[in-house]
């Protein structure tokens, strides 16, 4: 699972965890959706979940952001910032990022292999229709 599908899925968990302790109210959460933002002062990665979530929740998408920046903690995450109306802007730290890119210079080709599956041969299909 990449960056952003954890980030993703972070974001998922913590609004329902705000829901279920009474921080937001009941209510059904969308998709959630991460764009790289257009300007790097925005951050990393960016999501107006909030907004979309103040529809169905009936709430404030400020307060949904709240709630949300609250639940997160990850070891990569630097900061979450929330702007406007309601989006919320993550910053992942450099550092970690850095570490990243030593990782995969160090592995070479061998990045991003897995044992997945063991030696067990796979047949793969592209049918065009």
């Amino acid at each position: 699972m990449n960056v952003k599908e954890q980030l993703a899925g972070a974001i998922a968990r913590a609004a329902a965890e705000a829901v279920a302790e009474g921080s937001l109210p009941q209510g059904a959460l969308p998709e959630v959706f991460l764009e790289v933002p257009p300007e790097k002062n925005f951050g990393d990665y960016a999501t107006n979940f909030a907004m979309q979530a103040a529809r169905t929740l009936k709430a404030n998408p400020r307060k949904i952001a709240e709630a949300i920046v609250a639940h997160l903690q990850f070891p990569w995450l630097d900061r979450a910032e929330i702007a406007g109306p309601g989006f919320i802007n993550f910053f992942l730290k450099p550092d970690w990022l850095y570490g990243l890119l030593q990782e995969i210079l160090d592995r070479g080709e061998t990045y991003g292999n897995t044992e997945t599956g063991g030696k067990q041969k796979i047949q793969i299909e592209f049918v065009s229709a």
